[in-house]
């Protein structure tokens, strides 16, 4: 079976973070996967088997036992600074299914929709200590995601929704930002379950970019607003970050997204 990097800068890298999060009163929510390439992500179990297309990684058989043999070594790792498994970290809120997961091939909704109630059900019999949320950007339909549909799959605890409108080529972001947000929270209330805004940025400057940091300021406080009013779970900026371990330097703001102290939060 795979396996897993344990090194100091690996793995123990992740016991310590769990570590600290319990100390500071932090809770976390871990993805398991990436649906991008960054950092291997579906696309290196795609290489791995040689797969035609990310697409595989839900229904090629043996990318799925190696999803699951890795998660499965997660779940039961001991953490060399507490001493507990990981299934029974209380710093860990939840896990995730995949950041971001998307299937593009012919019939995509309904695969991503089985491997999401197999996974959900398989990780919710070996860890039932944890919540479960699928990790998906919120659409309905789009990409093969059904916000919908995931939230009525019964070993799913919550929903996830991201909101990115200048990706998204949405030129009243704030509108845009609103309806989104209305939508999904009503997609949860529905459902009986909460419904987290997961990640949200826009940037500054730039072809695409707002003019000013002060109006991003107005339309951050207008989604958050209405994401209280609305009494969504919660909502999480993409990213916070702060100076590199190593270099001493900021961390780089590769998308022009990041808060770097309280000073960049509205």
């Amino acid at each position: 079976r795979p396996e897993l990097n344990i090194g100091e800068n690996r793995l123990q890298r992740l016991d310590h973070l769990i570590a600290d999060a319990e100390q500071a009163g932090i809770r976390l929510i871990l993805p398991l996967v990436n649906h991008w390439p960054d950092f291997g992500g579906m696309d290196r179990y795609a290489a791995w088997f040689n797969a035609a297309s990310r697409d595989a990684f839900y229904t090629d058989a043996g990318i799925r036992g190696a999803y699951q043999s890795y998660v499965s070594q997660i779940l039961t790792r001991k953490n060399t600074i507490t001493g507990r498994v990981y299934q029974d970290e209380p710093a860990i809120l939840a896990w995730e299914l995949a950041n971001e997961p998307r299937c593009d091939a012919r019939e995509g909704g309904a695969i991503l929709l089985e491997w999401v109630r197999d996974m959900s059900r398989w990780i919710k019999q070996c860890d039932p200590n944890h919540l479960l949320g699928v990790g998906d950007e919120g659409f309905f339909g789009k990409h093969g995601v059904d916000c919908g549909a995931f939230l009525n799959v019964p070993d799913v605890d919550f929903g996830t929704f991201h909101l990115y409108p200048q990706a998204w080529k949405q030129r009243d972001p704030l509108s845009f930002g609103l309806r989104w947000i209305e939508r999904r929270l009503a997609a949860g209330r529905s459902a009986g379950k909460p419904m987290l805004l997961e990640e949200y940025g826009m940037t500054v400057g730039g072809r695409r970019g707002l003019s000013s940091a002060s109006e991003r300021d107005d339309i951050y406080r207008a989604w958050l607003c209405s994401v209280l009013e609305q009494e969504g779970a919660g909502d999480l900026a993409w990213m916070i970050a702060s100076t590199d371990d190593e270099t001493g330097e900021p961390y780089p703001d590769y998308d022009r997204f990041t808060f770097y102290s309280d000073a960049d939060i509205p």
